[in-house]
């Protein structure tokens, strides 16, 4: 990722306007779930797959304020053959997790009380390189993204759900639908009241299929693996390197072409539709694809188990719309 010559930073405010400072966002900013959204929104326009970098970040300056003040941020892809750029544009809502990590570090140093509410304003200021230097340094490094294109099969978005109900937030525009079989839910139903006071979980398996006449691309979970070697609490579920090894090798065997998709796993503390920052943290280091979707069984009741599902929005997690593909009659 090249930043195109530019450091980022928040101005931090308490709720009346007070000033508390500003903080640059080195370490604390991901502009991976940025670029693959911009992959996506390529990909659902029929632009193809195969990028030769790994993004590039400009700023969009304020339009009252002007520099340093952002109103958001354009990033860019270049195509492996370089006939072929695309790009989108993300708002300040992006830079929303560095800023709660902020807050969170000045109630730890005592300059925030607990639950206060805080403002931000994010800015973009110049490197200390001159332009010189950064002109020497483009041209002795080339960044080149070889990860394999994804897998992407044809179908129709239309019939897909056609024995579909929504469950969950509706749809929002330009999201990436998620269509789950009600199997994967019985399943994760099963698993969730099998595992008690205890969190449980495991992966969601499936295809990405893209619509070319409705320029849509979509996920269908066909199916989930159950995590094994976890550590477990009531409040708390930790993936460890056994898990993901027993996972990949799961992936592998299947016969039908599924591929990864994301995770799901259970609050038996009846958190209904909650999606914590451990689990935030664990989605945004494993699965910062666009078409990641993460499902959680809360239990409300403890005879109730409600399926909720989270994924990627613009580079930002938010709840999703769920369709459940009924059995075939």
């Amino acid at each position: 990722m090249t930043t195109g010559g530019f450091s980022y930073a928040l101005a931090i405010f308490r709720q009346d306007g007070a000033p508390l400072g500003q903080f640059p966002l080195e370490g604390l900013l991901d502009w991976e779930p940025a670029i693959q959204w911009t992959r996506h929104a390529a990909l659902r326009a029929g632009r193809g797959q195969g990028w030769r970098d790994a993004g590039q970040v400009q700023p969009i300056w304020h339009r009252r304020r002007g520099a340093p003040v952002l109103s958001g941020v354009r990033v860019e892809v270049i195509a492996r053959d370089e006939r072929i750029r695309a790009g989108c544009e993300f708002g300040t809502t992006y830079f929303a997790d560095a800023a709660q990590a902020l807050s969170a570090g000045l109630v730890h140093a005592g300059e925030l009380v607990d639950g206060e509410r805080i403002t931000f304003v994010a800015m973009a200021v110049p490197e200390r390189e001159t332009p010189q230097q950064v002109s020497r340094l483009a041209r002795r490094l080339v960044v080149r993204d070889d990860s394999p294109d994804l897998p992407v099969t044809d179908g129709s978005f239309t019939d897909a759900i056609a024995n579909a109900d929504r469950m969950g937030e509706p749809v929002l525009e330009d999201e990436i639908p998620v269509i789950a079989a009600a199997c994967v839910l019985e399943d994760i139903d099963a698993l969730s009241r099998r595992a008690g006071a205890l969190e449980t979980g495991g992966a969601l398996v499936g295809h990405i299929v893209r619509d070319s006449r409705e320029r849509q691309v979509f996920v269908t979970v066909t199916g989930q693996i159950p995590a094994r070697h976890t550590e477990a609490s009531a409040v708390r579920l930790a993936f460890t390197a056994d898990t993901w090894q027993d996972i990949r090798r799961q992936v592998a065997l299947r016969a039908d072409g599924d591929i990864l998709l994301g995770w799901w796993h259970s609050h038996p503390d009846g958190l209904d539709h909650c999606f914590s920052e451990h689990d935030r943290a664990l989605h945004r280091t494993v699965f910062s694809a666009a078409h990641s979707v993460a499902i959680v069984a809360s239990r409300p009741e403890p005879d109730v188990v409600a399926c909720s599902a989270w994924g990627w929005h613009r580079g930002t997690l938010v709840r999703k719309g769920l369709f459940v593909r009924r059995a075939a009659p």
